[in-house]
C-alpha cells in the first residue's frame, strides 16, 4: 500500500520498495524514526477531601520543567485547562468530582502526552456542638462550663483552622459580659481515609446580673446585747444567713443575733434566675467598764464636803467617760473619776461609766451607786 500506520515502540528504521507494475522496475528507500517516551506523571493526588475544602494535586516529576501539566475539572481536554503547572489547588469541593491531568513533553517534531482521569470524593464534616454545662445561662462573676461534642479533638477560641493533638472537650471560665461569644473548633479523624475533617460551632453567653442588696444594722454594740441585721433590696430575693464557715443560721430576711464577741456573718441572696450573691457583715463588740471604788468619805458633818473616787479595772477599756448624779440636787458632773460634793444630808450618789470610742455612738454605759 501507498501508506501504512506503524506503532513505534523503539527507535526504528522503515524500508519502502516502489515497483513499477508495467516495467517491473523498482527502487527502495528508508527512513529512521526516533522513538520518544511518553512523559511520566508521578502524581500525588487527594482522593478524599473534607466537605467545603480544596483538593491538592501535584506531580513530583523532575525533568527541568520540560514536561507541562494541564489540569482539568472534568474529562474534556479540548477546553482550556483550569490550571497549567506541576501543582493545582482546586476551589472548595462540596460534591464528588472527576478530574483529568495531561502531561505534555514537546520534542523537535512531536509532542508526547500521558493522561489519567481520577475521582475525588468528599467526606462529611463532623457535627461539632457546644453544650452549656453548669450554671448556664451564666450568672455574673460565676464560673460556667462549656462542653464540646461530635469530634475527637477540640480547641476553643482559636483563629487557627487545624488542630494539634489537643483534646479539650471542656472549658471552664468566668464570663465578663453579656453576649460574650465563644468559638469551638472540632476535628474528627476518619481512619479509613486518613483524613481529619474540621467544623466549628459558636455560642453567645447570656449573662445575668447578680442580686443587688445591702445589709442594714449596727456595726458596733455592747457585750451580750441583741442586734437585728436585715437584708435590703428592691428585688424579690430569698435570703440565707450563715456563719463564716457556711453553717446555716436563718433563712429569714432579718435575724436577731446575740453578740458575745466580735462577730462576722454572711448573707447569701438569690433571685428567681438562681443567681446568688453574698456579703459579709462584721459587728464589733465593746466591753463595759468595770468600776471599783478607790476612796469614799462615808461620814461627814452636815454641809461639809465628802470625797468619792473610782477607777476602771477593765483592761480592754482604755478610756472612760464618767457622769455623776446626786438625784438632781447639784446637777451632773461629766468626765471626772472623783467628786467632792457638799453633803447636806445623807445622800446616795450615782456614777455612770461609759467607754469612749469612735464607734458610731456606742458607749456601753454601766452605773454604780455610792
Amino acid at each position: 500500500t501507498k501508506t501504512h500506520d506503524y506503532v513505534i515502540e523503539r527507535d526504528t528504521t522503515i524500508h519502502i520498495y516502489a515497483i513499477n507494475t508495467e516495467t517491473r522496475c523498482q527502487k527502495d528507500d528508508s527512513i529512521s524514526i526516533s522513538s520518544k517516551k511518553h512523559p511520566d506523571l508521578m502524581l500525588q493526588l487527594d482522593d478524599y477531601v473534607c466537605f467545603g475544602t480544596s483538593a491538592n494535586f501535584a506531580s513530583t516529576l523532575n525533568d527541568n520543567d520540560s514536561t507541562k501539566f494541564y489540569w482539568y475539572k472534568g474529562t474534556d481536554v479540548s477546553i482550556t485547562a483550569d490550571k497549567v503547572g506541576k501543582e493545582w489547588t482546586t476551589e472548595p469541593l462540596t460534591t464528588e468530582s472527576w478530574f483529568h491531568v495531561q502531561a505534555r513533553k514537546k520534542y523537535k517534531i512531536a509532542t508526547c502526552t500521558s493522561d489519567t482521569t481520577f475521582r475525588v470524593q468528599t467526606l462529611q464534616l463532623p457535627n461539632i456542638k457546644i453544650e452549656q454545662g453548669n450554671n448556664a445561662p451564666a450568672c455574673e462573676s460565676q464560673e460556667i462550663t462549656l462542653t464540646a461534642s461530635g469530634g475527637d479533638k477540640y480547641a476553643w477560641d482559636t483563629k487557627d483552622t487545624t488542630l494539634t493533638d489537643s483534646n479539650n472537650a471542656d472549658i471552664t471560665f468566668t464570663p465578663t459580659k453579656n453576649g460574650e461569644k465563644h468559638i469551638l473548633l472540632g476535628g474528627k479523624y476518619y481512619n479509613n481515609y486518613g483524613k481529619t475533617c474540621y467544623n466549628t460551632d459558636s455560642t453567645a453567653i447570656t449573662l445575668y446580673n447578680l442580686p443587688n442588696f445591702t445589709i442594714e444594722g449596727p456595726t458596733d454594740t455592747c457585750q451580750n446585747t441583741h442586734i437585728a441585721l436585715t437584708g435590703k433590696s428592691t428585688e424579690n430575693l430569698s435570703y440565707l444567713w450563715t456563719d463564716t464557715l457556711g453553717n446555716p443560721i436563718s433563712s429569714l430576711k432579718s435575724h436577731t443575733f446575740l453578740i458575745t464577741k466580735d462577730t462576722t456573718v454572711k448573707l447569701i441572696a438569690s433571685n428567681a434566675l438562681k443567681c446568688s450573691n453574698s456579703k459579709t457583715y462584721s459587728v464589733k463588740m465593746h466591753k463595759y467598764p468595770e468600776i471599783q471604788l478607790d476612796t469614799i468619805t462615808e461620814n461627814v458633818c452636815k454641809g461639809a464636803k465628802g470625797l468619792i473616787r473610782v477607777s476602771n479595772t477593765e483592761s480592754d477599756v482604755t478610756k472612760v467617760a464618767y457622769q455623776w448624779s446626786d438625784w438632781g440636787e447639784q446637777g451632773a458632773i461629766l468626765n471626772r473619776d472623783s467628786i467632792t460634793p457638799t453633803v447636806p444630808k445623807q445622800t446616795q450618789y450615782t456614777v455612770t461609766a461609759s467607754n469612749i470610742y469612735n464607734n458610731n455612738g456606742v458607749s456601753c454605759p454601766r452605773s454604780y451607786k455610792y
